[in-house]
């Protein structure tokens, strides 16, 4: 989580939205011992990190992946 936090605060590109998103999904991952895939409920992440709308988090899901943050199917 460091590690995207400091690499985060250098990136103009991301909004508060992607870092709340990213954090969700670290919980996720967090809860399933750090292993992966973790398989997500979308209701759940935007409940999580307070992203009301769908658009907004594929939206956030694809530009996250675009830059390099996750990798997801």
């Amino acid at each position: 989580l460091s590690g995207f936090l400091m690499a985060a605060a250098d990136d103009a590109r991301l909004l508060p939205t992607h870092l709340t998103l990213y954090m969700a999904l670290f919980f996720k991952w967090d809860l399933n011992g750090n292993k992966n895939p973790v398989i997500i409920n979308r209701d759940q992440i935007m409940h999580i990190s307070k992203i009301l709308g769908r658009s907004t988090y594929q939206r956030c899901m694809k530009q996250l992946k675009a830059y390099g943050y996750i990798n997801y199917k």
